[in-house]
This record gives structure tokens, sequence and C-alpha cells, in this order.
């Protein structure tokens, strides 16, 4: 008998019937959970400054590349994307014929486009997804417009015009959405699911007025992480929106923070497009920590300029 069908049938003898064949040989080509996806992309083509790649790469959760999941087209621009919390389907919204493509992550095939005459405007940006399944997408710097699971517009108060450039929408508890944008003044915005405004960001921290948010995370115990791409911090919110705090400051590790996700471990995924990396942190309290001494991710051929991150749940 050859040495690794006879290695192979005892080491599978030993395996109790909770491991599977699968779990143990598995294909590094699949989207596993736990799994770290990041969309790198903006508002300038690939050939202009600073070069982003608009690909959709797949990591592994320690952080190593699997491969690209879409490249966009010559003349596409990537922006946002998220996993719908209901069927775990990636969803990324294309700029130029303005769309919003989805990949079923179980088999990695194409999912149909959302195509609709609305979605016109100049440089498409953020999507969330409700857990109806319901779209909530950024269809220019300023405008959201949402779309039923089928692809229906939602009407009034749909659309939503900002007041200013719109840099993420974000999903948290209560069926409710976050609207983070750009420049005075820049506190981020809590909608309802309806797109009725119920409250604002403290306006007077952790920067004054210009602190230039791009993600929120909100942790198990209701708090809130917000990013400044001005200070290039972390801060810490509590569940009434109360400022805690500065959760973490340090340049030379992170950079204009971008896209941030809960990993499955608990701790925080953080990138930034300044040093074109993804860092982890562990939240201890009120205090974040740097998870070893490298980036988590730090592959720029993989990574420029990335704007989103999602684990797969």
């Amino acid at each position: 008998m050859p040495f690794f069908r006879f290695f192979l049938i005892i080491f599978l003898s030993g395996c109790n019937g909770n491991t599977h064949f699968e779990a143990v040989f598995q294909d590094p080509q699949k989207a596993v959970s736990g799994d770290i996806i990041i969309v790198s992309g903006g508002t300038v083509n690939q050939t202009t400054a600073p070069f982003p790649l608009h690909k959709v790469a797949l990591f592994s959760s320690d952080g190593t590349f699997k491969k690209f999941l879409y490249e966009a087209k010559a003349g596409e621009l990537l922006y946002g994307a998220v996993i719908d919390p209901t069927t775990s389907d990636l969803f990324y919204t294309v700029d130029t014929i303005d769309r919003v493509d989805g990949i079923d992550l179980s088999s990695l095939q194409p999912l149909p486009s959302l195509l609709d005459v609305n979605l016109n405007g100049v440089n498409m940006r953020a999507i969330a997804t409700l857990s109806d399944g319901s779209k909530i997408i950024a269809e220019s710097p300023t405008v959201i417009e949402k779309y039923s699971p089928s692809g229906v517009r939602a009407g009034p108060p749909f659309p939503i015009t900002l007041p200013t450039a719109i840099n993420n929408i974000v999903i948290i508890s209560g069926d409710r959405f976050v609207v983070t944008f750009t420049t005075n003044p820049d506190s981020p915005r809590i909608y309802s699911a309806a797109g009725v405004l119920t409250s604002t960001f403290p306006s007077t921290s952790p920067c004054t007025t210009n602190c230039d948010p791009y993600d929120v995370v909100e942790l198990s115990d209701g708090r809130f992480v917000l990013n400044s791409r001005v200070t290039h911090g972390l801060y810490l919110y509590g569940p009434n929106l109360s400022y805690l705090g500065a959760l973490y400051l340090n340049t030379g590790v992170l950079n204009s923070p971008s896209g941030m996700a809960l990993l499955q471990n608990g701790n925080l995924i953080v990138c930034g497009t300044n040093y074109n990396t993804c860092e982890e942190f562990n939240i201890l309290g009120s205090v974040a920590t740097r998870v070893g001494t490298t980036a988590l991710i730090n592959n720029a051929s993989a990574v420029r300029q990335p704007l989103s991150v999602m684990v797969i749940p």
C-alpha cells in the first residue's frame, strides 16, 4: 500500500465525528467563515495617484491572501461593499455603468446586478444592507437611495440628500444606519430603516469641527468606535453617543483610517490608506492595543487604497 494512502487511512481513522475531511484539507480558493474581504478603490482611476487597485480581495483570517473576487474593468471604479447579514452574499458598488454587483460567497458565483436609472450620480459610494435585505446606497457623493430586496426603489423620505460628501454607510443595532461624511459639518448621522434622522454623533469631539470620520463599528457592549482621517485615531462613544475619549492614536501604525470591522475573535480590524495596510486591535475597557508588531494584512499587490473591509460570518 502506498505510504500516503496508508497515512491518510490512519489519519482519518483517528478523527472524531466532529472533524470533517473538508475542514482538514480546506480548499484555499473557497471563501469560509472568518475570511476577510477588502475592497481597494475610490473615486479616481487605477492610473491616477494614489493609484487604487479597484479590486475585491479575499484573505484568510490570519491575513493570508487567497484570491481576487472581482477586478474592475477599464474605466470602472469600486468604492463601497457589504455582506448581507441574512444571506451572507457580498454586494459592492460599481461606478461608470452605475450598478450594484453581487457575489454568492458560498459558490463565488456572480449574482444579478442591481441596475436602475436613478443610480446615475457621479461616483457611486457606500452601500449597506438592512435585515430584510433592503439596500441603502449612496448613488452619488450626497444622495442616498433605498431599494427593496427585489430591486424596487423606495419613496419618500428617500432619496435622502446630505450636506456634504458621503464616506460610508453602516448598519447598527435596531436596524438603523449611520452615515459618515466629509468636511463641516461632518458629525455622523443615524437614521431609522425608514430613512428618518434620529440622532447625531457629537460635533465637538474628537477634533472639534472637522474630523472627516470614515467608518463606525458597534461593539458587543453597545459602544461605538469611530475613526478620523484628520487625526488618524480611533475614538470611543457610549451607547447613548456620549464621547468617552481616544481609543487608539499612533500615526506610525495607523494613518488615514478607512474601513473597520470586527473579526471573529472579537478584535477590531482597521485599514488605512496612507500605509495601505490593515491592523488588528484588541480592545480592553477603553484602550485598544495593536496585536503583534506588524500589520495583519500588508500586501501591496492586493491592497492599495483599502476603503471597505468585511468579515464573512
